[in-house]
């Protein structure tokens, strides 16, 4: 005697509905055109890579060749997952992007308490530190982009910490191996 429970539930009615196979195309090709659009607009609105970076003397601080030459590394040891892209997780190693914005942010607001009290951030009263960090953020927010002649200018406080991160991230890579 066959058990009830092990027959079929409903009859099968042969092939699939060619519906079926037109939902799936449709589908693919909505989704095939959303990812071509989506990239096309990543590629449209990417920020501009500056042909020089200029301190506020004018001085060449770095260069776009520079920017094009660390993207060629970056993509070489595939550092994608490495730290993060702009703050979202530093899941395999250390955020350098993030530290560098954190240091050249205190190095512009020692800068500016320098300039505008003459004394320290550190020495400053919980006001005053308050308004230079507002000030620091200002002016690192600040957009200082021609695209007229491709160039970035930065401030003398943006420029002293990009050399600052540069002489430190220079000699940390270039020291001896420690046991």
């Amino acid at each position: 005697m066959t058990s009830l429970a092990a027959q079929p539930f409903a009859e099968d009615n042969g092939p699939l509905s060619p519906w079926w196979m037109r939902a799936v195309l449709i589908v693919m090709a909505f989704g095939f055109a959303g990812l071509v659009t989506i990239t096309l607009l990543a590629y449209r609105n990417a920020p501009p890579v500056p042909e020089q970076v200029l301190g506020a003397t004018g001085n060449t601080v770095f260069t776009g060749d520079d920017v094009r030459e660390g993207q060629t590394v970056f993509l070489k040891y595939g550092l994608m997952a490495n730290g993060s892209i702009w703050g979202h997780g530093a899941y395999l190693g250390p955020d350098y992007s993030a530290e560098a914005l954190h240091r050249m942010g205190e190095h512009a607001a020692q800068s500016i308490a320098l300039q505008r009290f003459g004394r320290a951030f550190v020495a400053l009263s919980a006001v005053e530190q308050a308004a230079v960090t507002g000030e620091a953020a200002a002016v690192l927010k600040t957009n200082r982009y021609d695209a007229a002649t491709l160039s970035l200018r930065f401030t003398d406080a943006q420029a002293a910490a990009y050399t600052q991160q540069v002489a430190h991230w220079t000699a940390y890579f270039h020291e001896p191996a420690r046991n």
